[in-house]
This record gives C-alpha cells, structure tokens and sequence, in this order.
C-alpha cells in the first residue's frame, strides 16, 4: 500500500511539473516575441532617429519630402508613398513619391492634383490625425483616388497646418502586392509607426516655414532700417531731432552743410540754444512753438535762419511732436527745406509777371505745337508697333493655313484618282465638297479675325472687352498650341470699357505675344498663361499672368522704357511694352502695370469702365 501511495503521490507532482513546465515554455515564447516586437520598435526608433538628424540639417523641403516617401518603402514596410504639397493656388500637387511604381505609372501619379473641398479631405481639413482606407471600404468618392494613386488600401495625413495643411502624405499598398506588405488598418503598430513620422516630418515643416518667416522679417527689418539710414544719411533736406528746451538731440549731414558746419557732430556741439543762435528773428522761433504746442505739428514754416559765417537764408520748416505712452511730449522731429532760390524766384516772377502775360500767347502756342508733335511721334510709334504685331499675325495665320491648304490639295487629289478609276460619284463629289466648303470657312474666319484687328480706327467707343480678347485668343491658338503653351481663361461678368478699340486689341496682341516668348525661351515645366478679366468699382481689370519666372528685378522697372529690350535686335524692338503704357494710360486713361508673381510675371491693365 505505502508503495502504490508513493507512486500516486509521484504521478501528481509529475503532472504538476509537466504543467508547469508547459507554463514556463508558454511564458518562454511569449517572452520571446515581446523582445522580438521590443527589438523591431527600436530598430524602427533608431532609423527614425537616424532620418531626424538628416532631415534637421537640411533646409530643403524637397529634400525632406524624398527623403521621408523613402524612409516609409525601406523601413515602414509599404509598398508606396506620396507626398502631395500645397500650391499657391490652394490645390494639393504631388512632389515626391517611392516604392514599386513602373514609369507610366510615376508619369501618371505625378499629373494627380486634389482640390482642397473634395470630400474624401473634409475629415482632414475638420481635425483629424489621419484618415484611414481600408481595402474593404467601398466609399465611391475614394474609387478615382484608388485608380490615380495605384492603390487599393492606404492612410492620409495631414502635415503642417498653416492655418490648411501644408501637406499630404499617402502611403498604403496596391490590391495585387498588399499581402507582401504592412497591412493598412487602424491597428497600434502600424498607427504609432506612421504617428511619430509624421510628427516628426510635420514638426519640421512648421520649423522651415517659420524659419522662412522669420527670415523674411529681419530681412524687411534690415531693408527698412537701412532704407530709413539712408533717407537720414542721403537725403537732400535737413532731417533732426531736438529737445522743448532748444538742444538738437539727432542730425543729417544736410542740416548741418546747409546752415555752413563742417560736420552734423560738429553742428549738434556748438549749436544749444536753437532758437537765440540760428533765427534771425527770435519772434518767428517763438511763433513756431505756439503753434506747435496749439496743433501738434507745422507744416511749411518759413523763416530766416543764420549761418554760421553771419549769412542769413530763407527755410521752410516741418516739425512735429513725438509724445510717449502718457501724453507728454519727449522730443520735435521734423524736417528743413532751403528755400532762398525760391524766395528769389518768386521775387523774380513778380518783377518780370508783366512780361511773361505777354509771351503767353506766343508759349502756349509753342506748346501747342509742340504737343501736336509729340502726339504725332505717339501716332507713329503705335503704327510702328502695329506692323510688328501685323508680321507676328500673318506668321501665325501662315502656320495655322498650312494644314488646311494641305487638306485641300488631297482632297483635290482624292478627285482627280476617283475620277481615273471610273469611281466618281455624285455622293462623293458632295462629300468632299462639303469637307472643302468647311476648310475654306475656317480659313475665312481666320481672315475675319484678322481684319476685326487690323480695321481702322473708329474714335472712341463703348466696346465689351471679352470679344477682342477671345479673338486675340484664337488668332494666336495655333502659336500657342504648336508650343503646347495651355491658356486658363476666367471671366467675371461682361465688363465694357470706353476707349479706341484698335490700340487696345494692340495692347492684348503685344502682351500676350511677351508671354508667350517668354514662356518658350524659359521653357517651364507645364507652361500656362493665366488670363483674369472682371470688374473693380467703376473700373475694368484685365490680367495676363505667365509662369515663365518673372522679370529679374534689376530690369523691372524699365521694361516700359522705350526701346528696351531683352530679346536682342533681331527679335525686338524695345517699343511694344512702351507704347502699350502710352495707349492705355495716355489714350484711355488707364494704368498698365507689371509685377512678378510667385512663379512668373503679370500684367494688369486697369481701365474705367464705360458705365
């Protein structure tokens, strides 16, 4: 019996062993695959800490969108990546993308834009961390994005609000790969992966555009206090400060040459007592500070004051309080202007008053003519500048009857070999009539728009300004689809102007003409001009804007010069822009003005409209 006890009692414990032994070797594995997960998160930690430091040493955003679609393929396990960047125009653009894409495939996701209001962001733009699409979602407003993007499953993020996001980054897989790859769900490890990315990348864009700010402000703050230097320093008037109790406190170099010291040091040292040492009469001094104390500031006193070798001189004196936080006054600054030649001059104008009534006649006479020459000279350059335009028109409208007078002749030909092989019917003769009779209307309306440009002058009238410009439009179609240049037209409104036809069809031909040269020398990336017309007020705006890269800025201002040119001597004559500021601005009182934009140039013409 004690034996059969002992074995039972040994069969127990054994089992008990055995179970905790299965315990142990359970705990064992789960041990395991906790340092296996412990070890994969520090991996993934140590290459993420190791694309911060890349990534924090660069200042090139570019840069920093590759590098982050390439950080997501090699160490996050997807398939793909994109990274979409916000445009000036507020649409989503891609940038940078990674992962198995063949080349049609990048060519294709690379022309993918996503508009701001489409449906599938609103999560985004309301808030959210991240939008997540799984492949078992059938959300039809997603279906399109899935074919653009090459991909069946993948997240949305949103990177660096500003107040919008300043970017997108899509990263997720295709329906044929996605079982080689991280699964896209709403699960931890794949949410806390894509979490501290894109905080980081999302941290660093913040920090580039704040740091592009901020430098953008010291380098106003630097251009306006070297401006204001310079204004101190240069300019031709006196420029001071100074004390209620008659000492200067600050003074230009002027003030001080002006009233006959060596230096503004030199001046501020000698000179305590303004009023008792520089005014000829103490009265005039006393009068400036009654008034001053009364308004606040005096603009254009005149007074004598005295140089420092016992001269006198006529002045015209601006002054005004400065007052701090409370009201009281800290100090006068203003202005001295010599006036001597003036006060001459005036002298001189009173005394000789009688004989200029007599020569008035005969000077506004000589003005006159000579107005009437200049405005002949106008009349000249505009028709020169007319038949410059007229030799860019018959080019165009060479190149856009080439084809045509081609169609013509094989359907000539088509005629000639039907009616050899005894095949001439009259259905067919029809046909190609009917084919001719639509190439020659085409080629007449070619000619029609021509002449509506090229037709005399008719005076000053009330035209509605979308008819020239879209027949500007198509007369130059063929040049600009030759150089596959795309035209975006947006019309507000039919605004009128009243004004002379003729010279304003020349302005639109002559900018529109720069444009497009521009955008064939510069020969941008996806070349496009830009056309805005609607109405301000009482008042008809109409834009034309390029993405060829603007004007430097070095020529900016002189680009309505006459014959200035950038185009050399045999492509230009340096008078087109010149007589389109005089046409509008002269002829139809207007204002033509150039500026560059973020990528290219625009021109505006702003003219009363004719309500």
């Amino acid at each position: 019996m004690n034996e059969e006890h002992q074995s039972e009692k040994l069969s127990r414990e054994n089992a008990v062993l055995s179970q905790q032994v299965k315990r142990l070797i359970k705990a064992e594995g789960k041990l395991y695959e906790y340092q296996q997960e412990l070890d994969d998160q520090l991996k993934e930690y140590k290459a993420l800490y190791d694309l911060s430091r890349r990534l924090s040493g660069s200042f090139d955003l570019q840069d920093l969108f590759q590098q982050t679609v390439e950080y997501v393929i090699q160490q996050l396990e997807f398939e793909r990546a994109v990274f979409f960047r916000r445009t000036p125009a507020g649409s989503y653009s891609v940038c940078a993308l990674d992962g198995y894409y063949d080349q049609a495939e990048r060519d294709a996701v690379f022309r993918l834009s996503i508009e701001p209001g489409t449906p599938c962001l609103a999560p985004l733009l309301a808030g959210r961390e991240h939008i997540t699409y799984t492949a078992e979602m059938q959300d039809p407003c997603i279906s399109p994005y899935r074919l653009q993007l090459r991909m069946d499953e993948f997240f949305v993020y949103p990177l660096g609000y500003d107040p919008l996001p300043y970017a997108l980054l899509v990263v997720g897989n295709s329906a044929e790969n996605a079982s080689f790859y991280r699964k896209v769900e709403d699960a931890p490890g794949a949410l806390v992966s894509m979490g501290n990315l894109t905080s980081l990348v999302s941290s660093l864009i913040e920090s580039h555009i704040f740091s592009e700010r901020m430098t953008q402000a010291r380098e106003q703050e630097r251009l306006a206090e070297a401006r204001y230097r310079s204004l101190f320093e240069n300019a031709a008037e006196g420029i001071f400060q100074r004390t209620p109790d008659g000492r200067y406190l600050s003074a230009n170099p002027s003030l001080a040459h002006m009233l006959g010291y060596a230096s503004a040091e030199e001046f501020m040292a000698e000179v305590t007592d303004i009023g008792g040492q520089l005014y000829v009469d103490q009265l005039y001094h006393e009068d400036l500070m009654r008034q001053l104390d009364a308004c606040g500031r005096v603009d254009g006193f005149e007074t004598q004051l005295c140089r420092r070798d016992g001269s006198t001189m006529w002045v015209s004196i601006s002054i005004r309080q400065v007052r701090d936080d409370e009201g009281s006054v800290l100090l006068y600054e203003g202005m001295v202007e010599e006036i001597s030649k003036r006060k001459e001059a005036e002298n001189a104008l009173r005394e000789s008053e009688r004989k200029y009534r007599q020569l008035s006649e005969a000077l506004e006479q000589r003005v006159k003519e000579t107005v009437d020459e200049l405005r002949q000279k106008d009349r000249m350059l505009i028709m020169q500048g007319r038949q410059a335009v007229l030799g860019e028109m018959l080019s165009n409208i060479a190149h856009q009857w080439r084809q045509p007078l081609n169609l013509l002749g094989l359907l000539a030909q088509d005629l000639l070999l039907t009616q050899k092989k005894h095949m001439l019917t009259g259905e067919l003769i029809e046909s190609n009539i009917g084919k001719t009779m639509e190439i020659i209307r085409q080629m007449s309306k070619t000619i029609d728009d021509f002449r509506y440009f090229f037709r005399p002058d008719q005076g000053r009238q009330l035209f509605r300004v979308k008819e020239p410009l879209e027949k500007a439009l198509s007369l130059l179609e063929g040049s600009f689809s030759m150089h596959g240049i795309r035209i975006e037209m947006a019309a507000t409104g039919d605004p009128t102007i009243d004004g002379y036809l003729s010279e304003f069809i020349q302005v639109l031909l002559n900018i529109l003409i720069n444009a497009r040269d521009a955008l064939i020398e510069r020969a941008p990336r996806n070349p496009r001009i830009s056309i805005r017309l609607f109405s301000e007020g009482a008042r008809t705006v109409v834009s034309i804007a390029d993405n060829a890269g603007g004007i430097p800025e070095a020529i900016i201002d002189k680009v309505f010069d006459p014959y200035f040119t950038t185009k050399g001597p045999e492509q230009g004559t340096g008078i087109g822009l010149f007589m389109c500021k005089t046409i509008i601005e002269k002829n139809m009182n207007g204002a033509l003005t150039a500026r560059n934009t973020e990528d290219g140039a625009e021109f505006r013409i702003d003219v009363r409209n004719g309500r």
